[in-house]
C-alpha cells in the first residue's frame, strides 16, 4: 500500500465518521420531534411540560455510563445510574412523588426503539433531594445508543403544590470495545511497567499505525484480536524497534 492510498483510507475514514455523526444528529433530532408529537408537547432534553412547574423543578443527569464506555465483550451487562431532583415550585423536594421511571434505548442513527428498564408502577422508591436511581442494561452489540429516560408523578399532592409532571431526558451514550492502543496499553502497564514515557509513546503509536493502516487486529469497531496485540508489543519491544 502506498501513501496515497494510506491517505485515501483516511480521508474515507473521515468522511465515514463525518456521516455517522451527522446521521446521529438527524435522528436525535428526529426523536425528539416524535416525542413532542407523541406526549403531546413534551420538551426533550431536560426541558419539562407541566403547567404548575417551570424547567428548573427537574434534574436528571446521567452518572454513568458517561460519553464512551468500553467493555471486554458483547453481550455486555452495564450499570446505568441516574440522578434525580424533582421539587416543587416553591423548592419543596418531591421525589418520593415520582411513581414510574422508563428508560428505552435506541441504536443510532437508524435502529429501532427498545425499552431497556421500567419500574413499574407505583413508588419508584426515590426520597431525598438529589436521590440516585440505578438498574442494569444488558447492550446487545457495540455502538451509538441514544437513551431516553421518562418520569412520571403520581396524582396531585396538596401537601406539595404541585400537578402531575411528566420528564423526558435524552441521552447518547457509546458502548465498544477497548481499541488496540489502549489494550496494548494496558497491557505494557501490565508488562513493563517502570519504562519511561518515550519508549511506551513509540510502542503504543506503532499499533497505532499497525492498526490504522491495515487493521492488523481485526474489523474497525471490533472486537479485536487481543493475543495478537499483546504479542506486538512483545516484538516492538525486544526488537529494537522502540528504545527505553
Amino acid at each position: 500500500m502506498d501513501d496515497n492510498d494510506t491517505l485515501g483510507d483516511d480521508a474515507v475514514h473521515l468522511v465515514e465518521r463525518a456521516l455517522s455523526r451527522q446521521a446521529i444528529e438527524r435522528r436525535k433530532r428526529t426523536m425528539q420531534k416524535r416525542q413532542l408529537v407523541g406526549f403531546g408537547g413534551l420538551l426533550l432534553a431536560g426541558l419539562l411540560a407541566s403547567q404548575a412547574a417551570s424547567a428548573s423543578d427537574i434534574d436528571v443527569q446521567v452518572l454513568k455510563p458517561s460519553g464512551t464506555m468500553f467493555v471486554e465483550s458483547f453481550p455486555a451487562n452495564v450499570a446505568v445510574e441516574l440522578e434525580i431532583d424533582a421539587r416543587n415550585s416553591q423548592g419543596n423536594c418531591v421525589n418520593s412523588n415520582v411513581q414510574r421511571i422508563v428508560v428505552s434505548a435506541t441504536p443510532l442513527p437508524d435502529g429501532d426503539n427498545l425499552e431497556i428498564h421500567n419500574s413499574g408502577t407505583g413508588s419508584a422508591g426515590l426520597s431525598g433531594c438529589p436521590d440516585s436511581y440505578t438498574f442494569d442494561w444488558t447492550v446487545a452489540a457495540p455502538g451509538s445508543y441514544g437513551l431516553l429516560i421518562s418520569l412520571r408523578s403520581g396524582s396531585t399532592t396538596e401537601a406539595f403544590d404541585f400537578e402531575p409532571f411528566e420528564f423526558d431526558l435524552f441521552e447518547v451514550i457509546d458502548v465498544e470495545y477497548p481499541a488496540p492502543p489502549a489494550v496494548a496499553n494496558a497491557y505494557f502497564n501490565q508488562e513493563y511497567k517502570g519504562t519511561n514515557g518515550r519508549f511506551r509513546g513509540c510502542v503504543i503509536s506503532k499499533i497505532a499505525e499497525a492498526h490504522a493502516k491495515d487493521s492488523a487486529y481485526g474489523p474497525k469497531g471490533g472486537p479485536y484480536d487481543e493475543e495478537a496485540i499483546h504479542g506486538d508489543v512483545d516484538t516492538y519491544v525486544l526488537s529494537g524497534q522502540c528504545r527505553p
